[in-house]
């Protein structure tokens, strides 16, 4: 309990329609920091992942309120990106957030795109990994084998298919030492990511 006090960490659920999102909140600074996580999610969710996901982030408590937002609990048929980016900005509303940093990761960097473009207001600074502005051939044709996996609930193998996709090999030599435990808790980061992240975020 004495670790979940220090982080500041808490589980929240924000309506959204007939829907909700949940979010992953921890950190107690002032400013505001927005991740937003890949396609994974959606077979995955942040509910209830505060305290594991808190630690990794630790460089950040003192000085940001991060707030890790999964997509709604119930997409309708046809939900685009920018529909995400639409329901991500409600949500920042309901939570009070003016404007913050914010982070996305691979599908996430895209919802994080449209979101700068059609709500400049609320992005204060913006970081972008493992993603693109648009899903060329190759993305096309990895996110029907994503999809495939997560029909089939097979998160680990996702996670393997997405660090093989998405890191160079000296990385993913390091990164294959961890595959036999995947699925069971956070997934590692690069080193020093939240590092570069942090500094650019503070400069």
């Amino acid at each position: 309990m004495g670790n979940r006090a220090l982080m500041n960490a808490r589980n929240l659920s924000v309506p959204l329609g007939d829907t909700e999102m949940d979010c992953a909140v921890f950190g107690f600074g002032e400013r505001k920091l927005v991740l937003i996580p890949g396609l994974s999610d959606g077979l995955m969710t942040v509910k209830g992942r505060a305290w594991l996901l808190a630690g990794p982030y630790r460089r950040f408590w003192e000085d940001f309120t991060v707030y890790v937002c999964s997509r709604p609990s119930a997409l309708p048929a046809g939900c685009s990106i920018r529909d995400m980016a639409k329901d991500l900005a409600k949500a920042m509303d309901s939570l009070g957030i003016a404007s913050a940093c914010i982070m996305g990761v691979s599908q996430g960097g895209m919802i994080a795109q449209f979101l700068a473009a059609e709500h400049p207001e609320k992005v204060e600074k913006l970081v972008l990994a493992v993603t693109g502005p648009w899903a060329n051939e190759i993305v096309q044709h990895f996110v029907r084998h994503v999809m495939d996996l997560a029909e089939k609930g097979d998160h680990r193998q996702l996670m393997i298919d997405s660090a093989e996709q998405s890191y160079s090999e000296k990385r993913l030599k390091k990164l294959r030492l961890s595959y036999p435990v995947l699925g069971h808790g956070a997934f590692e980061e690069a080193p020093d990511f939240n590092e570069r992240a942090y500094d650019f975020f503070t400069r």
